[in-house]
Order: structure tokens, then sequence, then C-alpha cells
């Protein structure tokens, strides 16, 4: 069987480089090669280089030789509107790997009219996933009138057509089931996934078992500021993974602080578990999420995760019992929350991210999400 994934529109195979996401998106393509799920995988990116950046990385052992890449032509390189005009004639461009796929699979919502258009002119199955709900981002994020409708009217046109709707959350699902009044049989819910051959406790976690770590965007989403002034409230340091378009303004910020707080920039997700098992606590003070999967990997890594009571978040931690939940997502709730933890004795602790990386093991293995899929492609061949 072969399958053909539509990537997000404007996201190339090299920004999943660039961003450090490479790693960890390919898992679950490889599994289903590796596992004879699927034999040939088609990737229809928008990086008009993206061919010989596989080639390069299949030659390496980095990717997977049966995973095709399906570049757009350089031609459509035009700022703002070329990747949503290539993404209107998508199909007609890459039809020979579109026929030569028996499922049709998305990425994300922005982008998936593509592989409505392809299922109506090839007649194939379409396999509409979602990481997140598009809308409910944009409405957390003050977005505009006009941003949320057209989201929320792309989203209504993808969920009508699909042939089965994969979300990562339960909150997601009963959010589209009662927004657009679809069939609650039609949408599965399959979270997120973690490597937990790679994704594991190591070692002793004294170098930084006085410091929170934080892995995400730098973004308004993340709440950062308030992390910030929590960590100062808690005494403890802080070390800030990746990168945003708010990082000097917290670095601003941050320098008035008594605390060390240090931002150390994008890291590959091959080098995350290393990283992660320096450290006791993760923290994730989010204002919304879909289903975070840093989160699901410090988890995995055994460390004792703080987060805010939210949808997504709440998924993930039970509080007092998988890790601690900020009731609210001010600083000064956040700060209690992180005092629950530190002040915690030894033996909870340990108890806490045992059951932490249980439930992730018995619910967010790659094994598990790959025979969930798998399950998926049988009931629609």
């Amino acid at each position: 069987m072969t399958l053909a994934l539509f990537f997000t529109r404007s996201v190339s195979l090299e920004t999943w480089l660039m961003s450090g996401l490479f790693d960890r998106e390919k898992l679950l393509y490889e599994a289903h090669l590796i596992n004879g799920n699927l034999d040939k995988v088609y990737w229809f990116t928008y990086g008009s280089n993206d061919s010989k950046l596989a080639k390069k990385l299949s030659e390496e052992g980095q990717l997977h030789s049966s995973i095709i890449i399906c570049e757009m032509p350089w031609y459509f390189n035009v700022p703002i509107i070329g990747t949503f005009i290539y993404s209107l004639f998508l199909p007609l461009f890459q039809y020979k790997a579109i026929i030569d796929s028996h499922y049709l699979k998305t990425n994300q919502i922005d982008g998936s009219w593509s592989a409505v258009f392809a299922k109506w002119i090839f007649q194939k199955k379409l396999l509409l996933r979602t990481g997140y709900t598009q809308s409910i981002f944009l409405i957390n994020a003050n977005a505009t009138v006009v941003k949320v409708f057209l989201s929320k009217l792309v989203e209504r046109f993808a969920y009508f057509f699909c042939d089965v709707a994969i979300v990562a959350s339960i909150a997601d699902r009963n959010y589209i089931v009662d927004k657009y009044d679809l069939k609650i049989e039609k949408i599965e819910v399959i979270p997120n996934f973690v490597d937990i051959e790679k994704f594991k406790p190591s070692g002793e976690r004294n170098n930084k078992k006085n410091t929170l770590v934080y892995v995400g965007r730098l973004t308004d989403q993340k709440n950062l500021f308030n992390l910030i002034d929590a960590a100062d409230l808690a005494k403890l340091d802080l070390d800030i993974i990746g990168e945003g378009e708010l990082r000097g303004e917290l670095e601003t910020f941050a320098s008035s602080k008594k605390i060390n707080i240090n931002f150390k920039g994008l890291f590959s997700n091959n080098d995350l578990p290393n990283l992660l098992n320096q450290y006791r606590y993760f923290i994730l003070p989010s204002n919304y999420e879909g289903m975070p999967k840093t989160l699901i990997e410090a988890m995995a890594c055994g460390l004792v995760c703080i987060g805010t009571d939210i949808d997504g978040i709440n998924e993930l931690i039970e509080d007092g019992v998988s890790g601690f939940l900020a009731t609210q997502k001010t600083s000064e709730s956040i700060f209690s929350a992180i005092n629950k933890a530190v002040k915690a004795q030894k033996e909870q602790l340990d108890l806490i991210s045992g059951n932490a990386k249980k439930f992730i093991c018995e619910k967010h293995s790659l094994t598990t999400i790959v025979l969930s899929e798998k399950e998926i492609f049988d009931a629609k061949s």
C-alpha cells in the first residue's frame, strides 16, 4: 500500500530540518515502512529544493529510501501568494504520485483543500489528520474575525469531505463534533507519539536538579513572561529551549530577574533526550495547546512535569498523580504548582515521574500509534 502525505501549506522538508522537527516527524512513516504496513510514502512538500535535499539525507541514511519527495516547482516561489496558488493546483502537478497512492493524508488543516481536491479528482480515500484545531488557536490568539471565519470554513469543508478525521485530543474531537455537526464515529482520536526507545530516563539528574527546563516556541501562546516571573518567585534557574519572535523581549525581561535564565536556542529532536535527562523539572505553562509533543517527550524521560490546567495538557497530566497543574495561567498560580513539585518528598516525585512514564508508554508510544493508524488503513481498504 502507498500513502501520500500533504504537508502543511508553505512547509518544506528544509523547514522541518531547520526547525529540528525532521527527526521526530519522519518516525511514523519510517515505522510504517519498516513494519510492512506501507510499501511507499510520498511527501508533497512546499520546497523547490526538497528533492535534492532528500537525496542527500537518503544517502546519509537519515531518510528511508521508500519516502519519495514531490517538491513544489520553483516558479511558485512568489511571496505571500505562491504557495497558496500551488496548493490549488497541487493534485494536477503531482497526479502520478496520487494515482499511485491508496490513501491520502494531511499533516494539518492549512492546505487540506489540496487533499480534498485530489480525493475528488482521483477517487482516493482521505484521512484528514490534524495535530491541533486551527480555529481554536486563532480564537485564543485573538486573530481577526476574517481569519477565524476562513479557518472555520476550511475546517468545515475538509471535515465534511474526508473519509475519516484523525485528531490528537479528546477536546479537539468534542469541539469538531459540536461545531461542524459531524458524527462522532467519523473522528478518531490518535494522540501524538514519542519514540520511547529514545526518550527514556537515563542516569542521575544531578547536573540541573535545581533548574526548570522549558522546550517550545517563544510565542505568546506559551505564556513565558509569567513563567519567568514564577521561576523568579520560586528562586529556581530556568533554561529555555527554542526560538521564536519573542526572544528579544523575553531576554530583556529576564535580565531584570535575580535567577539565571538561559536561552539555549534550538536543538535537534535527536539531541533532546540527552538534554532533558539533565533536568528534574520540566514546565509548560501555555495559555492554550493541542497535544504538546514536548510535554510527552519530557514525561517519557521521567521528568517531573508541571503545566497549566488547560485542554491538551490536562489530558496528559493528572494533578498530583503524573505531574502538577497550575489552576490558572498567572505567575502566582504557576509558582504555586512549581512550589508543590519542589517541596514534594523524593519518594512522591519518583512515583509521579514513574506514573508519567507508564502513561506515555501505554498511550503515546510510537508502536501504539502505528498500530492505531494501521487499523484505520485496514478499515478503509
